[in-house]
């Protein structure tokens, strides 16, 4: 497992030699909450001088995994979309929702053209 020492290490180093840095940021794992969204947006903030881009995903579920269903979600034509949460109530669902948005809100203002 990575520690967030180790991340913060990389992060810096990378910067020191010279190589730009783009954090890459997969949101809404399984129990992922408001509280570790906003873990994530300070360990941003920490890092801000540090990071070039930044680049956000959404935690998708494929078939054959373990938290595929087999009545999968459907947004149009793909399995997955940004508005919908594959796992969770109806509550976790909503609060990882809203946890994505406060995230969104964060990096447009912090990294606008990154």
């Amino acid at each position: 497992k990575i520690t967030v020492s180790e991340i913060k290490d990389a992060f810096n180093l990378t910067k020191y030699v010279g190589i730009n840095v783009k954090a890459l940021i997969m949101h809404g794992y399984p129990k992922e909450d408001i509280n570790t969204t906003k873990e994530t947006i300070a360990l941003l903030e920490e890092l801000k001088m540090s990071i070039s881009r930044v680049g956000l995903t959404y935690f998708t579920y494929l078939p054959g995994s373990p938290i595929y269903p087999s009545e999968h979600i459907t947004c149009n034509t793909s399995v997955y979309c940004k508005e919908q949460v594959p796992w969770g109530s109806d509550k976790e669902k909503e609060e990882v929702l809203e946890a994505r948005k406060l995230l969104v809100k964060y990096i447009n203002k912090n990294f606008p053209n990154k």
